[in-house]
Formats: structure tokens, sequence, C-alpha cells
């Protein structure tokens, strides 16, 4: 769970939508730059061919899987979509 803050009169965390806190899409940008930032570094540092980098956090559709290959990963792993989706539509 991501949590920027806690309201501290409501007693609940923030950003909170709806009753739903903001889970994958405050976790995304961040994963993205790490991603990016670890991918430029094995590419310098290493011999790409001998390492390999799983992109996580904030994966809900095939789009976002597609945005963390682009900026360096080689495979993708999803949690929080599924979770969180699985049951109201398993095909999304």
């Amino acid at each position: 769970m991501s949590v920027m803050g806690i309201d501290l009169k409501m007693l609940h965390p923030e950003p909170c939508v709806e009753g739903r806190l903001l889970l994958y899409t405050a976790v995304r940008p961040i994963a993205l730059a790490k991603v990016m930032n670890i991918a430029q570094m094995m590419k310098d540092e290493f011999n790409e061919n001998d390492c390999s980098l799983s992109g996580i956090g904030g994966v809900e559709t095939g789009y976002d899987a597609a945005v963390f290959i682009l900026v360096g990963s080689n495979t993708v792993q999803r949690c929080d979509g599924t979770w969180l989706w699985s049951c109201e539509n398993p095909l999304r």
C-alpha cells in the first residue's frame, strides 16, 4: 500500500478517492523512474545480456506492462491490479 499521509481529523490514509487508496497509480511513476535508472546503469556498467531486469510496481494493464518494457524491463510482474480487479472482471 502506498500512503502519502494520514488525515489526523478523519484518521484515514491520504490520498483517498471514493474510499479507495491510490495503490498502483501512486507507485507507477516511482517504479518507472527506478526501472529506467537501473536499466541505464546495467547498460553502462554491465553486459546487458548477462542480467535481466523485472519491472514491478503499479502494473494494472497490458499498456502498463508495455511501458515498463519500453523503459528497460526484460520482464514485468503484476500483482496489485490482479488482486484488485480479478474478481470484478477477470479479462481486464
